[in-house]
């Protein structure tokens, strides 16, 4: 999920993600990501 996040992620988004444990960390990118697709719908 973090490679993921650093290509497509803005850099403060990256630095949210890492800043979370790893349990919180794939809740954050699910929630960043789907944001992200609904924007783009």
């Amino acid at each position: 999920a973090l490679q993921l996040a650093k290509r497509f992620f803005a850099p403060e988004e990256n630095m949210l993600l890492r800043s979370l444990q790893d349990n919180e960390q794939i809740q954050a990118f699910y929630q960043l990501w789907t944001g992200r697709r609904q924007m783009a719908d």
